[in-house]
């Protein structure tokens, strides 16, 4: 299950992001809007002063198992879609070299734009 993202939650996005030998995000750089399942993955949505809203810095718990993450990576992009759709954003932009995120980017309506690392969906 999904739920909303919050600061209690930084530990993880610290935590998953080390084990894959990232560096991790700075607390501030976090938005308002994230969704998570607990000890599997948490993506965020970026606000914009337009229409547009960027979905962004999906991390998933490389320990957890494969099928898993990519249940709730699936379940966390529905949340972030319903929640840029409910706070009044018409489009949504990704991008990414990653192709599990690519091949979920297309399986949930986001089309290509521009080149094979960029997607946009219209949400309305």
């Amino acid at each position: 299950m999904v739920r909303a993202y919050t600061a209690d939650d930084y530990k993880f996005v610290v935590e998953w992001m080390e084990s894959r030998a990232l560096d991790p995000l700075p607390k501030d750089v976090i938005p308002e809007i994230g969704g998570i399942v607990d000890g599997i993955a948490v993506g965020f949505i970026y606000k914009t002063d337009s229409k547009m809203a960027y979905m962004e810095h999906y991390i998933s718990n490389p320990f957890a198992e494969r099928h898993s993450r990519k249940q709730a990576m699936q379940m966390v992009t529905a949340y972030l879609i319903k929640q840029a759709r409910d706070a009044g954003f018409r489009y949504l932009y990704a991008s990414s070299d990653k192709t599990t995120i690519c091949t979920l980017a297309k399986e949930n309506g986001f089309k290509y734009i521009g080149n094979q690392l960029a997607f946009l969906k219209e949400l309305i």
